[in-house]
């Protein structure tokens, strides 16, 4: 006569990815010189919840994606980076988040709830320390 059923799902996602280019590092390049952290963080969050009863039916469903994600070029200690002709220092970030709640039911009274919840928090960059010289013959 009565159902009642809950479904959850939760997908966390940390991510630290960080280049590093430090302690004198003397580097040069006769053309093209790149400094590159790539990296992506990806997450799903995925619930469904059926319920069935002759007279009530009630329901909850509910997703959480949660992903914290850190891509940088720490560019420090009295580096030195040259390139002929041009140097990039970059990064290539990528964020996917997926959050789905289904939530169904049948019965002369049926009801439901469904929450689907997404956050994400990210950190890109590059940083270059006051001491540390990158040239290029073309463009920087």
């Amino acid at each position: 006569m009565i159902g009642v059923t809950s479904a959850e799902a939760t997908a966390n996602s940390t991510i630290v990815n960080q280049t590093a280019v430090g302690g004198g590092t003397q580097i040069s390049a006769g053309l093209d010189a790149n400094v590159t952290a790539q990296s992506g963080a990806f997450g799903d969050a995925h619930a469904d919840n059926s319920v069935s009863a002759g007279f009530v039916a009630v329901g909850q469903t509910e997703t959480a994606t949660n992903l914290d994600h850190t891509n940088q070029i720490q560019h420090s200690g009295g580096v030195a980076i040259t390139a002929g002709a041009n140097l990039t220092l970059y990064t290539l970030t990528a964020n996917h988040a997926d959050g789905y709640a289904n939530g169904h039911g049948s019965a002369f009274l049926a009801i439901g709830s469904n929450s689907a919840t997404t956050n994400v928090k990210y950190v890109a960059g590059t940083a270059i320390g006051s001491n540390d010289k990158p040239t290029a013959g073309g463009a920087l």
